[in-house]
């Protein structure tokens, strides 16, 4: 009987071997000092220089290859969790969360002070105790700002009206909750943590009559710090149960009003094709900011946005954070941390009005990720920076051959987004296949990176698998080779579809937890209705699991990479 092949037989991948190989295939286009460089840094086992190679050597090149070459090398140590050491890089992260509330601190005191100023004096032409030319300018800026955001945001009371439709339950953690015991259902009940500015919107959405709800007052979301990259982890805030779904529904109004000019904070591939463009003609800049969300500062909302608005969200946010690792509690600056529904995208609405105050006539954000005319770079940068934000000048474009967006890298046109190891050294054979899939599309066929590939597959047994949507779902080869080495195969067992093409490899499987419904149970809370109209029939999803198990093929959308030929004619010792 075969042996049942499972993802959790453990695969080991070197990358201090993927990258000498693969410094090896492409030595010929860097210069031989740089090469030298490179080889004796992988074997001295030095990953941070590894990790800053395009700060190393800067661009030394012209050509989008060997650019590309530079960049990937990097790729394989950036963000690889193996040479992630949690104390230092909390520590990095506590340090940089505070000094970004120190930064707020600072935005905030000089937003009260403008305010005051153009309260004060009307700033519409010369006066010897009024604004200087340049404190008019910015007023200008200002008033445009103002203006777009207004437009965008429209009446308060259409917001708050959608928000018992729009309302929803997430799995993700809450202030009190870790994960694993925050699926929808966990949200649903009688105890609720809220804080007290939001108290009042739950009583008039939720529980009219105060009878159902026990309300518990609460200050503080919970700060916990996540993987980032091999120097930094990232902050990140669990806010309150009772506060997160108005949160939420908020967000889904402000991504609708966005979408109306242009903004589609669903779909990045706008940002990506107008970086392109940059890279060829240099017509647009990419601009990319540091720590945008904990750079928020506070007076920034009820400086830029109406009153009535400005109030509405400020009930909305969480005063203060409980910093997970030590306990203690700071009171924020920032309007709100990332995790916060409401950040995402306000943040796009502030950077969006800022951008259109420019004169810029092309305008795309998305996040921090913005782009406009080259021409208005140099100001938005600058109005950016009087609000209180760091341009991140390593990631913003907007001279020479280079631009970024949206995790699409482009020199030239071409793209040159280099392959990022995620997975640990030693691996599931299902996140394994993920890791080779995609260093076989940057390897050059027949050189020793597609090699030390090859080697790794014969000697783990993975299985081969025709090309599909699913990295991790085996090792991809060209269709017609599947074919002609038997891994396909038609079904008769299914009646009605027998015509079809199944192939074996790691599915993953959902699991679920049957509850009762949630929908059904927020409708109880909102319209006291009886019980026996509940509906307990419903399924909740959990953390899918792979199985290596027989899954039907389709013809996938995504072009396979120029190397799976001679790739697959190496695995199956097959002619095409």
């Amino acid at each position: 009987m075969r042996k049942r092949l499972r993802p959790t037989t453990k695969v080991a991948i070197c990358p201090y071997k993927v990258a000498m190989a693969f410094i090896r295939d492409v030595d010929g286009s860097l210069h031989q000092e740089h090469v030298n460089l490179i080889t004796g840094l992988i074997q001295a086992r030095d990953y941070r220089q590894l990790a800053e190679l395009p700060d190393v050597i800067g661009f030394a090149y012209l050509n989008p290859f060997s650019h590309s070459v530079i960049h990937q090398i990097s790729a394989f140590f950036k963000k690889n969790p193996d040479f992630i050491d949690e104390e230092a890089c909390t520590a990095a992260a506590v340090e940089k969360f505070l000094e970004a509330e120190e930064q707020c601190r600072e935005s905030n005191l000089r937003l009260r002070y403008l305010d005051a100023l153009y309260d004060s004096f009307p700033c519409t032409g010369p006066h010897p105790n009024g604004c200087s030319p340049e404190l008019l300018e910015l007023k200008r800026y200002f008033v445009s700002m103002r203006r777009t955001i207004s437009n965008v945001l429209g009446n308060v009371e259409d917001c708050i009206n959608q928000i018992p439709d729009s309302i929803r339950l997430t799995s993700g953690a809450t202030s009190t909750s870790p994960r694993r015991k925050s699926l929808p259902f966990h949200k649903v009940s009688r105890n609720v943590e809220i804080t007290s500015a939001a108290l009042p919107i739950l009583r008039a959405l939720v529980d009219p009559s105060g009878s159902y709800l026990r309300p518990r007052i609460v200050k503080c979301n919970r700060v916990a710090f996540v993987p980032k990259n091999y120097k930094t982890h990232r902050a990140i805030a669990a806010e309150p149960k009772g506060v997160l779904p108005f949160q939420l529904s908020v967000e889904h109004y402000l991504k609708k009003r966005l979408r109306r000019f242009g903004q589609d904070l669903s779909d990045q591939d706008r940002n990506k094709e107008l970086a392109k463009l940059g890279s060829i003609n240099g017509s647009l800049a990419t601009v990319d900011l540091s720590s945008a969300s904990d750079t928020l500062p506070l007076e920034a909302v009820p400086f830029l946005f109406p009153r009535e608005w400005s109030e509405f969200l400020l009930r909305l946010r969480t005063p203060y954070g409980r910093l997970d690792h030590t306990g203690s509690t700071v009171r924020y600056e920032k309007f709100s941390s990332m995790g916060n529904g409401l950040t995402f995208p306000i943040e796009t609405l502030v950077f969006y009005a800022a951008a259109k105050a420019t004169g810029s006539k092309t305008v795309s954000v998305y996040g921090d990720d913005i782009i406009v005319d080259t021409e208005s770079y140099a100001m938005l940068t600058k109005l950016l920076g009087v609000l209180g934000f760091t341009t991140n000048l390593e990631k913003s474009f907007s001279a020479g051959p280079f631009r970024e967006s949206c995790g699409g890298d482009y020199y030239l046109g071409h793209d040159v987004r280099p392959f990022f190891m995620k997975s640990p050294k030693v691996t599931t054979k299902s996140d394994a296949c993920h890791t080779i899939n995609g260093l076989v599309g940057i390897a050059l066929p027949d050189g020793k990176l597609v090699e030390y590939l090859a080697d790794l597959v014969r000697r783990y047994r993975l299985p081969l698998v025709p090309f599909n949507e699913s990295t991790t779902s085996g090792i991809h080869i060209e269709a017609s080779y599947a074919h002609k080495a038997k891994l396909m195969r038609k079904d008769p067992s299914l009646r009605y579809q027998w015509h079809s093409l199944f192939f074996r490899a790691y599915v993953p499987v959902s699991r679920t937890t049957h509850v009762p419904n949630t929908k059904s149970y927020a409708l109880w809370h909102i319209r006291k209705l009886k019980e026996h109209d509940l509906v307990v029939s419903s399924e909740i999803p959990r953390e899918p699991i792979h199985r290596f198990k027989w899954t039907r093929w389709r013809v996938p959308a995504t072009p396979a990479p120029d190397q799976l030929f001679s790739w697959s004619g190496r695995l199956t010792g097959l002619s095409p």
